[in-house]
């Protein structure tokens, strides 16, 4: 028999076995780019091509497995196969899809002529640019997913799961460096009459209208976080403070500003805590809550900040 595809050979028991195993394991990781993929949205080209992909990987190892007499033609149809999602996946890419890394279009075509020639290239690294693909993708809908994981739905801020992660580092942070770090919380005033009165979707602007004041307000470094319902919180690293005092009572005045028809007036109140040295994330948020509810006590619509 006439040696096939390089180094999958199936006249060499070892290369055979590698070959197996190489497809059994294209097969996992498609599966789970298509798992990734499915958290957050799936392409057409996705939803269509990684299930037969990731079959056709299973099935390829098996019978390359059970009978080794078919690399000749098996192989090949693998190969095939392979080039098939890429060159539709890097075509919608190209082609259909918005541009998702900001680039100029020609930015794609280097990528696209490369794998136009995957079915000439030699089996080691027609499979090593497969694995490469697939892990890619792996990654990216990871990524994906865990941007979705972390962001309130309504408002586009980060979420509580976010700062939970976050604010142990920057408070190990500030402790090892020294440096300030302030946390501001804050409760819009009668959110619940305006759900009641209004009904959720006025609510639910009235959340997207705040969301975008704190944007507007804070630094690249600042971090703005919806809690639940009408409460949020903000992470402001190198910040002491009288510095954070100053920034809550802008936001005050920016949140009683805000017009949200049929709304008459809308307010917030606001605690301020400077993490101390001995502060844990959950006695940092306790105290930053103590001062918002202080505030709510002494009339609502005011910044209170927590002892030092």
């Amino acid at each position: 028999m006439r040696p096939t595809l390089e180094v999958l050979d199936p006249l060499i028991p070892a290369r055979r076995r590698l070959a197996v195993r190489l497809l059994l394991l294209g097969s996992v990781l498609t599966a789970l780019a298509y798992w990734a993929s499915s958290q957050v949205r799936l392409d057409p080209v996705d939803r269509h091509l990684l299930p037969i992909l990731a079959t056709g990987f299973l099935m390829g190892g098996l019978l390359l497995h059970y009978r080794p007499g078919t690399a000749p033609w098996l192989l090949p149809l693998v190969h095939g196969l392979l080039a098939l999602y890429l060159l539709a996946s890097l075509a919608y890419q190209l082609l259909l899809k918005p541009n998702p890394l900001g680039l100029s279009p020609a930015a794609y075509w280097v990528p696209f002529v490369y794998f136009s020639a995957f079915l000439f290239f030699p089996a080691r690294r027609a499979l090593s640019l497969a694995r490469l693909y697939l892990l890619t993708s792996l990654r990216e809908g990871y990524q994906e997913f865990q941007v979705e994981a972390q962001t309130d739905f309504l408002t586009g801020l980060y979420n509580r799961r976010y700062l939970d992660l976050l604010l142990p580092q920057e408070l190990a942070r500030a402790k090892r460096y020294g440096r300030p770090l302030s946390l501001v919380l804050l409760d819009l005033d009668g959110f619940k009459a305006v759900n009641d009165l209004h009904g959720h979707e006025v609510g639910d602007r009235v959340l997207q209208a705040l969301a975008q004041r704190l944007e507007a307000h804070l630094r690249r470094s600042d971090r703005a976080v919806r809690l639940g319902g009408e409460e949020f919180a903000l992470l402001l690293p190198e910040t002491p403070l009288p510095q954070a005092l100053r920034l809550a009572e802008r936001l005050r005045r920016a949140v009683e500003a805000m017009a949200v028809p049929p709304v008459a007036r809308i307010t917030a109140s606001f605690g301020v805590a400077e993490a101390r040295p001995t502060d844990t994330p959950l006695t940092l948020l306790k105290r930053a809550d103590e001062a918002m509810y202080r505030a709510k006590r002494k009339g609502k619509n005011r910044v209170e900040a927590a002892p030092k």
